[in-house]
């Protein structure tokens, strides 16, 4: 699968801001079945720069 078709079957779901200097911003995708019907959650710092990546649910 290309990148291009992965973006294709991600769709966003939510956006969680914190207080928290760990992991202040987290946007989550819903994936369908692609990883058995788990979300992925994608961290980024107080600068929108990316630090992890889970699969979530």
């Amino acid at each position: 699968m290309s990148a291009a078709e992965l973006t294709e079957r991600l769709k966003w779901e939510l956006l969680t801001v914190n207080a928290s200097d760990i992991v202040p911003v987290e946007f989550s995708y819903g994936a369908g079945e692609l990883f058995g019907h788990h979300s992925v959650a994608i961290e980024v710092d107080e600068e929108l720069q990316f630090r992890d990546i889970d699969l979530c649910g």
